[in-house]
């Protein structure tokens, strides 16, 4: 698959800006995946709000309906150094490149789609899928793992009693 070189990553720039939403039933709609390196980030504003690009080392490849990468002569992957991201990824990986070290960077890896959503101007939203597993140093993990270690033993959920 060839590789190409572009200024940003973005959902435009990877698949276009004429996204049709799924029609009702129709189940989520992957578009893309993305992996990188996050390094840093950047802010600023815009006339549609608040912006962060993500400095680091970055790739992505479109998608198929059915999750799988393009083939033929559509295939490309891409490559940048600034990455944005829709919402719902960009709030997961800004906290922990926020907290990493300077000069160390947060590894991630999302397929990013839409969903169908009547009540937005697009009638779609994005979602994010994690496709690796989160580090081990990952602080939330830590704090879960203790926290719920103090949980009860599971049990299995009562039986619903039946309605005479």
């Amino acid at each position: 698959m060839p590789t190409k070189i572009v200024s940003k990553l973005s959902s435009k720039t990877i698949v276009g800006s004429a996204l049709d939403a799924p029609r009702a039933g129709e189940p989520k709609l992957p578009l893309y995946a993305v992996a990188g390196l996050a390094t840093g980030y950047k802010t600023g504003e815009s006339q549609y709000g608040t912006w962060i690009s993500f400095n680091g080392n970055f790739m992505s490849q479109k998608l198929n309906p059915d999750g799988s990468p393009i083939s033929g002569d559509d295939a490309v992957t891409l490559r940048s150094g600034k990455l944005f991201l829709p919402a719902v990824a960009e709030n997961l990986l800004y906290p922990a490149v926020d907290a990493a070290d300077k000069g160390v960077g947060v590894q991630f890896s999302f397929v990013i789609g839409i969903e169908r959503d009547e009540s937005t101007a697009t009638n779609y939203t994005f979602y994010a899928e994690p496709l690796i597993e989160a580090d081990v140093n990952d602080p939330l993990e830590q704090l879960a793992a203790t926290a719920f270690g103090k949980l009860p033993e599971p049990k299995p959920a009562p039986k619903e009693i039946a309605k005479k």
